[in-house]
C-alpha cells in the first residue's frame, strides 16, 4: 500500500502598507507638480532664449570691437606714413634753403635774385601757415554711408565746420576708405581741442593728416 503525503508550502508576500493621511499627502503632492509643470516648462523656454539672446549680443559686441581695431590699425598706419612723408619734406626744404648758399664764387649779380625769392617765400609761409592737421569724423568702405550722416552732421557741427567737410579716398591694404573730414589746423594741439569738445557733444572724431586735395572739394 502506497501512502502520499500532500505538503503545502506557505509563501509569505511582503505588502507595503501607508496610512490615509499619507496618501492624501501623495495626492496632494501630485496634484502641486502637475499645476506647476506648465510654469517650469515656460521659464525653460525663456531660459534658453535668454541663452540665444546673449550669444548673440555677444556676437555683435565682438564683432564692433574688431571693427573699430581694424580701424584704428588702418588710422596708426595712416599716421605713419603721414609722419614720415613730413619728415621727407621738411628735410627737402632745409637742403632747398641750404642750396643757394653753396655757390660761394658766384657774381653779385646772380646772388642778388636768389636773396630776393628766399625773403618772399618767407614773408609768404608766415602769412598763410601750412595746414597740417584736420578732424576725421568717420572712416568706411561703402561711399554711401555718409548720405545719410551728412545732413545730421551739418546739423551738430559748429558752422564753420559743417562747411568745411570734405571726403578723403585712401588705399589701404588694397581696400577703399572713404573718410569724411572736416576743418583745416596748423596747430595740432588746436586740432585735439576741437575734437574735445566734439566728443564733449556726442560726435566722435580724431585728429587727422589736412588732405589739400580733398579739402578743395567741400561737401
Amino acid at each position: 500500500m502506497l501512502n502520499g503525503c500532500a505538503t503545502t508550502k506557505s509563501h509569505n508576500e511582503d505588502v507595503a502598507t501607508i496610512t490615509k493621511s499619507e496618501l492624501e499627502q501623495l495626492q496632494q503632492a501630485a496634484q502641486q507638480w502637475q499645476e506647476a509643470k506648465g510654469g517650469v516648462e515656460r521659464l525653460l523656454k525663456i531660459e534658453k532664449d535668454l541663452s540665444l539672446l546673449i550669444a548673440q549680443l555677444d556676437g555683435l559686441v565682438k564683432r564692433q570691437v574688431a571693427q573699430e581695431s581694424e580701424q584704428n590699425r588702418y588710422a596708426y598706419s595712416d599716421t605713419k606714413v603721414m609722419e614720415s612723408s613730413t619728415k621727407q619734406q621738411s628735410s627737402e626744404k632745409k637742403e632747398g634753403i641750404n642750396l643757394p648758399v653753396l655757390p660761394s664764387q658766384s657774381s653779385s649779380l646772380q646772388l642778388a635774385p636768389i636773396e630776393k625769392n628766399t625773403v618772399t617765400s618767407t614773408d609768404l609761409s608766415a602769412k598763410t601757415p601750412t595746414l597740417k592737421y584736420a578732424l576725421q569724423l568717420s572712416s568706411v568702405t561703402q561711399k554711401s554711408r555718409l548720405d545719410n550722416l551728412i545732413p545730421d552732421l551739418k546739423a551738430k557741427l559748429p558752422k564753420t565746420l559743417g562747411q568745411n567737410l570734405n571726403i578723403e579716398t585712401a588705399q589701404v591694404n588694397n581696400v577703399t576708405f572713404y573718410r569724411l573730414k572736416a576743418g583745416g589746423y596748423a596747430d595740432k594741439q588746436q586740432a585735439l581741442d576741437t575734437c574735445t569738445n566734439l566728443k564733449a557733444k556726442s560726435i566722435n572724431c580724431i585728429v587727422s593728416f589736412f588732405d589739400e586735395q580733398s579739402a578743395k572739394t567741400r561737401l
